[in-house]
């Protein structure tokens, strides 16, 4: 009988399949889809809209490993990201990852498998647009872009990154154009959702993010969506942008030509972009 009562016991301090320490997290992984650029290109507006989605994730801010700290190691760039089940997206967002010439070859050898995004816009609007950022409305935008003879810079920073064909021949020859998408920035603040319906197709996501999403706000003047709290395409958008002189823009749109070209030929040839041409005037 003692027997009989210590197996009741036992078994009635037991905990229940309804007391079992439940799952409070997953394990930290890799991004399944990296934005890697480019500076100025709406990368943090696309990242903000593809949010609204139910099964978009991703790590605060920009984490920088490709570029700046990958020595810190796989387990620190894991540290960073949401800790996020199976059935999530996790997407990270880091512009100067483009132009970093070591960056494809490090982010395939953490995920083979990363899905890559590229966001750009007429390499003169995106260079007027750096300009604005980093001189804070300060500073002589032709001393910025051209040489001391008046001759584009070709040494500078911000004229060199809108060499898109150069940069996204890197990639190419890394990743596979089916883990590949480009976005055109210019028309996702046109048109967002023509740019955001391909771009889910691409990433496997069911569409609820559509024309629903969005309503043009006449006094900022630009989209925003509905979301918890409204948010507006791109929330440094109002910044003032210099008059450039014509001649300036003559030469910039020369310079830009041929490797507008280039990058027109490389998409073409790879079907990574779904929409239909850009439309720079130049």
């Amino acid at each position: 009988m003692a027997t009989i009562f210590l197996a009741f016991l036992t078994f009635h301090n037991s905990p229940s399949p309804l007391q079992l320490p439940l799952v409070t997290s997953w394990p930290r992984r890799p991004p399944d889809v990296v934005i890697i650029g480019v500076k100025k290109g709406g990368t943090r507006a696309l990242l903000e809209m593809l949010k609204l989605h139910p099964r978009v994730v991703s790590p605060q801010g920009e984490v920088h490993f490709y570029d700046k700290y990958f020595e810190r190691g796989t387990d620190w760039y894991l540290s960073r990201m949401p800790s996020a089940s199976p059935d999530l997206l996790i997407i990270e967002k880091t512009p100067s990852y483009f132009v970093t010439p070591d960056a494809p070859l490090r982010m395939i050898g953490v995920n083979p498998d990363t899905r890559v995004v590229l966001v750009v816009r007429d390499p003169v609007t995106r260079l007027v647009s750096d300009f604005v950022q980093l001189s804070k409305g300060e500073g002589d935008f032709e001393t910025f872009v051209l040489s001391p003879d008046g001759e584009v810079s070709i040494d500078s920073r911000p004229v060199w990154t809108g060499l898109y064909a150069s940069h996204l021949l890197k990639w190419t020859d890394v990743f596979p154009s089916k883990q590949m998408h480009v976005v055109n920035g210019d028309r996702l603040a046109l048109d967002p959702v023509a740019e955001i319906v391909p771009l889910q197709q691409f990433l496997e996501l069911k569409p609820l993010i559509n024309e629903d999403t969005f309503y043009f706000n006449s006094t900022k003047g630009f989209f925003c969506w509905h979301s918890k709290y409204d948010k507006c395409l791109g929330e440094g958008k109002g910044r003032p942008h210099p008059e450039v002189r014509n001649e300036t823009l003559v030469k910039l749109k020369e310079y830009y030509s041929e490797p507008n070209r280039a990058f027109f030929r490389i998409l073409t040839s790879l079907d990574i972009y779904k929409s239909h041409t850009f439309n720079w005037s130049y």
